[in-house]
């Protein structure tokens, strides 16, 4: 698969729960950025949602509505590395920190014959409590108490009367791009504070994959 594929899927896949946290400043993503041998940007992902709406005729967000990510790319030893963070989403008067981050993997099978990508997302927490019946104690499993976090940046104060929520004021910043003098070590990353999250229940069986709509503990 060549690396304008691999960076068209990524941008579809995962760019669209992706975000940054400084509105002031972004950069456009170009073909040529492709080629070389790393690169570290802040986009606003629905300026290309904008975009592809005009050019296919469809309605298209607010020019109010932005989508701020830090994409990283490393193209080192025949390995392409496309990560991209959310930092913050701004829409309809909204302002929402949410931690999302995907990173993707292109490369080639040892005797070149087959491409390879590998992804991998964190969109949200897990937890649980062994139980007398747990298969592996120490460790999650269909047997135990499973619980599912989803981070928040809404004031649902409304919706929960009688739950006192803590103040909304979730933060990102960005960890720089930087690399090793021998060029084989990369670094990268974000950081988010003061997260508000809602905890369900949920459920491994093959009679129950779904999950308890009401939340449990906030």
């Amino acid at each position: 698969m060549k690396t304008k594929t691999l960076i068209a899927v990524m941008l579809a896949v995962c760019l669209m729960a992706s975000t940054m946290t400084s509105a002031s400043a972004t950069d456009q993503l170009l073909k040529s950025d492709f080629k070389k041998e790393s690169f570290a940007k802040v986009i606003d992902f629905f300026d290309y949602v904008r975009a592809y709406a005009l050019l296919h005729g469809l309605p298209k967000p607010s020019d109010n509505w932005h989508a701020y990510t830090y994409v990283t790319y490393v193209n080192k030893s025949g390995m392409q590395m496309l990560y991209a963070g959310l930092c913050n989403v701004s829409f309809a008067g909204a302002y929402v920190t949410l931690p999302m981050q995907t990173v993707m993997l292109h490369y080639k099978t040892q005797n070149n014959s087959r491409d390879v990508i590998v992804s991998s997302s964190f969109v949200m927490l897990m937890g649980f409590n062994d139980t007398e019946q747990s298969l592996f104690p120490d460790s999650p499993d269909r047997n135990d108490n499973l619980w599912a976090s989803v981070s928040i940046g809404f004031n649902f104060q409304n919706w929960f009367k009688n739950v006192t929520f803590p103040s909304l004021c979730s933060k990102s910043a960005i960890y720089p791009l930087k690399k090793s003098d021998d060029g084989l070590t990369w670094t990268w990353g974000m950081r988010y504070t003061n997260l508000t999250a809602i905890w369900y229940r949920t459920f491994i069986s093959e009679d129950n994959h779904t999950y308890v709509k009401r939340p449990h503990v906030i």
